[in-house]
């Protein structure tokens, strides 16, 4: 699976190193993007079937930064990480359409089982296609 991982602030990111990043196996890529304009950039190439985003919003003024950016967001995964639990805030993140929110102030332990749950979900699909292909590929070869 590959994470794009949005995150401003140095502490937030030694925050999920520690209780999510180190959960995850060997074969996942993980990028970090510190700003909003290198995470922009990245979001306008290509990504690949299995890509997740992780956008850290530390404030309302980096939630309002991100929600400038929300329709590179489109048809890809998201996990939201909201700086507070105002409604105002909650309604911005909603425009996201996150797999999940998660609060800055909650343990991040929900977070790691959500991210364990998507990318079981996405190499279990993955699995049935690739089975569904071969077996296409056999029908077609016996006849």
């Amino acid at each position: 699976m590959n994470i794009l991982f949005y995150v401003s602030v140095p502490s937030q990111l030694h925050k999920l190193n520690s209780s999510v990043f180190q959960t995850l196996p060997a074969e996942d890529t993980v990028e970090i993007y510190r700003t909003i304009e290198d995470f922009s950039k990245r979001l306008r190439r290509p990504k690949k079937w299995d890509s997740l985003v992780i956008a850290w919003a530390a404030d309302t003024t980096e939630l309002d930064a991100l929600c400038e950016i929300k329709d590179l967001l489109v048809n890809t995964k998201v996990i939201l990480v909201l700086p507070d639990r105002k409604n105002e805030t909650v309604h911005c993140g909603c425009g996201f359409y996150p797999r999940v929110f998660v609060f800055a102030d909650q343990d991040l332990s929900d977070l790691a089982a959500v991210l364990k749950k998507i990318r079981s979900s996405f190499y279990l699909y993955c699995g049935n296609t690739c089975r569904k292909e071969t077996a296409i590929r056999q029908k077609r070869w016996v006849r």
